[in-house]
């Protein structure tokens, strides 16, 4: 830090010594003066000015030349620099606080910015699709399931499972060949997709099996029983694949977390049996139920 002399020089007068306050140090540019001496040079022109009304330097100038009551507004000034040295302190505490807030902002956002994108690769590989309809495959779906279920036992959140068997996309396959029935496959993956929400998952789990995660899902089965009826009405539409216009009946088994089971594989299994109850009863979808595979609401 600079330091100013508060003395003043007789052989040059009161003003000497605070021109040499303000001046730039030696190969400095004119006016550089740094934060942390402006306390510094505030001290010493206060001092100066104290110095010329104490010791009578201003009664030194002839009257004709002062104002009424110089002394007087000397002092005022001196008051003002004085109010004005404390606010200046005051913004360089504050100063100080803000930048250590915004430090610590930025190793914050860094750490997070970290974070966000060690999950989104992870969110990747977690969600790395079939090769024929882009949707998750089973590997990738049972991760995202055992993470989602860690997050539902935390925040008391329910899940529920739709396993969605595709009747009749076999037959097609037969009739048409593979390559019309992978057509069919990825319109119907399109059509799931689209009738769930953002935060749902749409799997493919094999030639005509999908399943479908319910993140948060509605409470009551009312609601689940209509989503159920929407997702069929959405895929037995017909598709239309150049001449052809094939049709699939979908046949759903739901499963809730935690009352149908707590783990992946148990969920995956009773939702599988739930949709058999329902294909074979031909209800077009049917709850688990442990005292007969499943039944129908």
């Amino acid at each position: 830090m600079k330091s100013y002399p508060l003395g003043p020089d007789p052989s040059l007068g009161a003003a000497s010594n605070i021109d040499s306050a303000s001046s730039p140090a030696a190969g400095g540019e004119q006016g550089d003066v740094a934060l942390a001496d402006w306390d510094t040079l505030f001290v010493a022109v206060a001092t100066k000015l104290r110095q010329a009304v104490g010791t009578g330097l201003l009664s030194s100038v002839p009257l004709r030349n002062m104002s009424l009551d110089v002394k007087g507004q000397v002092l005022q000034c001196l008051a003002a620099l004085d109010q004005l040295r404390t606010t200046m302190l005051h913004q360089m505490e504050r100063t100080t606080v803000v930048e250590a807030d915004l430090r610590s902002a930025l190793t914050t956002a860094r750490s997070d910015l970290a974070n966000a994108y060690a999950n989104e690769r992870t969110a990747q590989h977690q969600t790395a699709p079939d090769g024929l309809t882009s949707l998750p495959d089973r590997q990738h779906f049972k991760a995202r399931l055992a993470e989602q279920l860690a997050l539902a036992a935390d925040r008391g959140h329910a899940l529920a499972l739709f396993c969605i068997d595709l009747d009749g996309v076999e037959a097609i396959n037969g009739i048409h060949g593979c390559a019309t029935g992978d057509q069919l496959m990825r319109m119907i993956a399109s059509r799931l997709a689209g009738a769930v929400r953002a935060e749902d998952m749409v799997i493919r789990l094999g030639n005509d099996e999908v399943e479908c995660l319910l993140w948060h899902a509605p409470p009551g089965r009312m609601a689940l029983s209509r989503l159920a009826t929407t997702l069929i009405d959405v895929v037995s539409k017909p598709f239309q694949i150049g001449t052809l216009a094939l049709s699939v009946r979908p046949c759903i088994g739901i499963c809730i977390w935690p009352d149908d089971g707590l783990t992946a594989e148990t969920l995956l299994d009773h939702a599988d049996s739930a949709m058999y109850h329902a294909k074979r009863e031909q209800t077009g979808h049917a709850y688990f139920s442990s005292n007969d595979d499943a039944t129908v609401r």
